[in-house]
């Protein structure tokens, strides 16, 4: 038996790029080249692959083995091996083990002769499921493509692909938009396509170049849907379900998603909550009486003593490193003679006759509440503090998020929580 180098084996290939143009798959009948290089640890080996094989440190010529139709590689000297359904990386290794004993050399590189033909089976959410010949160079998204497209029901941001590593997703919707080819996948990897049906959705309009029903995954954020709507101007601003919103906010089912255009975001005032046509205003509404009177007034339910304004940081102190983008500003005994200033963005809430209170509490949750309630009343309402003989009470605005520690004589407002902590440190 001859001593062999470490093998080591390089694939050299060129070829255009195929990008996500549609492909009309019986029409193509000339192999794709693949358009950068393969992945050996996901490339199948299928029945009909044509492996070629060069013994370095030879003048031997390039061999070429052709696969039969049951994945099979047959020689007269080596005898009959099964590579269908191995990796290339496997099935590098299992003929290097085998053919080291028939040649002598320097080693052997084992590559692909050309992208072959492949069955994948395409179903789900896609116009024309079934079996499709393609080419291993393809991706998926020019796989579905050949299955007549998505169904327009179809999440494209969902696709599960069965390969050699199992079951994976894919998102076809970020990489054909964001131009992220790593979120696509080449067909020489899967057997298998689905086509999903959304889980979990919300809705983006306003003043992007996509608008629509987008679906989200575990921990995404208001910039990361955004970003695939593609707003149309720069300095826009973003409105979470009637309200101002920040990039980094996570996303939940039926959000609503609003993107205000740069331009109108800079001069005009918002309004959202509890008015009769929310909406972006001009700056013609220097108070909150105009205001509220352009947006038809208050709804029946509005909570007219909480209202708050959303104001850009600038237009209330400077000089501080890296703010938040906007903060709230009580309008307090002012009133509707508020003034607001362009860029504001007023939130006038709803009337919640409930309270919250949590923690080291008999029976957490929601209570009936009533104007001018205390602390103490809720605290009762839960059947009172558990375990604890001094707890610490934290209030927190369900307005605002601000937090803070009250004694339990203080008023609770509408919608607010409350949570009983142990005090600590004292």
């Amino acid at each position: 038996m001859k001593t062999w180098s470490a093998f080591a084996a390089l694939i050299l290939i060129t070829g255009l790029t195929t990008g996500f143009a549609q492909v009309a798959i019986e029409s193509v009948a000339r192999p794709i080249p693949f358009s950068e290089p393969i992945d050996p640890d996901t490339y199948i080996i299928r029945p009909g692959e044509r492996l070629r094989l060069t013994l370095l440190g030879t003048q031997r010529p390039v061999q070429e083995i052709v696969l039969d139709a049951e994945g099979r590689m047959v020689d007269p000297e080596v005898g009959v091996i099964l590579l269908a359904g191995l990796s290339l990386s496997e099935a590098r290794e299992q003929l290097v083990a085998v053919l080291a004993d028939s040649y002598s050399g320097e080693g052997i590189a084992i590559g692909i002769a050309e992208p072959p033909r492949v069955s994948v089976t395409i179903s789900g959410e896609v116009e024309t499921p079934g079996s499709y010949r393609l080419w291993a160079s393809q991706t998926v998204a020019e796989a579905i493509d050949s299955a007549g497209g998505f169904t327009a029901n179809a999440d494209q941001r969902w696709v599960a692909v069965t390969g050699a590593r199992g079951v994976d997703t894919i998102d076809l919707l970020t990489s054909q938009r964001l131009e992220r080819l790593n979120r696509n996948t080449y067909v020489y990897e899967v057997t298998a396509i689905t086509a999903m049906a959304p889980r979990q959705v919300v809705t983006v309009a306003g003043d992007v170049r996509w608008p629509g029903r987008y679906s989200i995954g575990d921990h995404e954020t208001v910039s990361d849907i955004v970003r695939l709507a593609r707003p149309r101007s720069a300095g826009f601003l973003i409105q979470r379900n009637g309200e101002p919103a920040d990039g980094s906010m996570q996303l939940a089912a039926f959000d609503r998603l609003t993107v205000v255009a740069g331009d109108a975001a800079r001069a005009g005032i918002t309004i959202a909550g509890a008015v009769a046509q929310p909406g972006l205003y001009d700056r013609s509404a220097a108070t909150l009486g105009a205001l509220l009177a352009l947006a038809g007034g208050m709804t029946n339910d509005a909570n007219r003593d909480r209202i708050v304004v959303w104001r850009p940081v600038d237009h209330v102190y400077a000089g501080v490193d890296e703010p938040p983008l906007r903060i709230p500003v009580q309008v307090g005994e002012s009133g509707e003679d508020f003034a607001l200033v362009a860029q504001d963005s007023v939130v006038v809430p709803r009337l919640l006759p409930v309270a919250e209170i949590r923690g080291l509490i008999a029976q957490p949750g929601w209570y009936p509440w009533r104007p001018g309630m205390s602390i103490a009343e809720l605290i009762a309402s839960g059947g009172g503090v558990a375990s604890v003989s001094e707890p610490r009470l934290l209030h927190t605005d369900r307005l605002t998020g601000a937090t803070r520690i009250v004694s339990a004589s203080a008023i609770i407002a509408d919608g607010d929580r409350i949570d009983v902590i142990e005090r600590t440190g004292e």
